[in-house]
């Protein structure tokens, strides 16, 4: 799946489009983003924006191994519209993944 992130200038213009794959992102980052973010007790967009930026130190870390062309200023310049999109797909695909998984039973 194809992540986007525009980096906009103060007038609203892109000046910067970063275009990602979804990665076969480690167990230690899936459970940071779902740590930080408190998935199950979201009921909506305004509370995921402010679970984000409580956590937006942390979530920088990680979306910057996705997103390896945006540079630290980068970040101040990016749409929320675009933003937590990003983030539910991120999440949404690293489940898919993980429940392709072969299930086995250990007898």
């Amino acid at each position: 799946m194809e992540l986007q992130i525009t980096v906009y200038d103060d007038n609203d213009k892109a000046v910067k489009v970063c275009k990602a794959q979804t990665v076969d992102i480690k167990f230690g980052q899936i459970s940071a983003i779902m740590e930080l973010i408190d998935v199950d007790n979201i009921e909506n967009n305004a509370e995921l924006l402010k679970t984000v930026h409580r956590a937006w130190k942390q979530l920088k870390k990680i979306l910057g191994k996705i997103f390896p062309d945006m540079t630290e200023d980068d970040w101040d310049y990016i749409s929320v519209k675009e933003l937590l999109p990003v983030v539910v797909a991120i999440l949404k695909d690293s489940f898919r993944e993980m429940m392709t998984i072969p299930q086995s039973k250990n007898e």
